[in-house]
């Protein structure tokens, strides 16, 4: 944030915008997502694609605070969408199982992904640190358009161990 000439307050500002959004998207989007389907809320939420390209290119604070506003719309969305869209064809007893899965692969792409972007800082500058992660989200596009909710609900039921 230095390198753009912003203060630490603006930096917290900025972050405080991405979990403000985040947390106010979560019920709309589950409403929408409920009335229009998953996959489409899933499509539009990766419109943080162009939102990467934002990070690494917009210079006004303003256009910054807009840009982070909607990634943690986008992320909040997301989130929220894709748990249902989990839980919507996993039978009850693997739900917790499902569940825990998917939070630990998020937990464990954060954990590498912030690891990597600390490492990647030290090499390259911001903006293709961004547009690199813009590409990197392309592919999950066409992969959302060919997501299809089973016809049946998975009926396996987990063993105790």
């Amino acid at each position: 944030m230095r390198v753009l000439g912003y203060s630490p307050t603006d930096a917290a500002l900025l972050y405080s915008l991405v979990g403000i959004a985040n947390t106010f998207i979560k019920i709309p989007s589950g409403w929408v997502s409920d009335r229009v389907g998953y996959r489409l809320v899933l499509f539009a939420t990766f419109s943080i694609v162009v939102d990467y390209l934002a990070f690494a290119y917009f210079n006004s604070f303003i256009l910054l605070a807009l840009a982070v506003t909607f990634f943690g719309a986008c992320w909040g969305a997301r989130a929220v969408t894709e748990w249902a869209f989990l839980a919507s064809f996993i039978s009850p007893g693997l739900k917790s199982i499902a569940m825990g899965y998917m939070e630990s692969f998020w937990d464990i792409g954060a954990s590498l992904g912030s690891l990597l972007a600390g490492v990647a800082a030290g090499v390259l500058s911001y903006p293709t640190i961004f547009t690199l992660l813009a590409l990197l989200n392309l592919p999950t596009l066409p992969a959302i358009y060919a997501l299809r909710k089973p016809s049946k609900t998975i009926e396996i039921e987990p063993k105790p161990i």
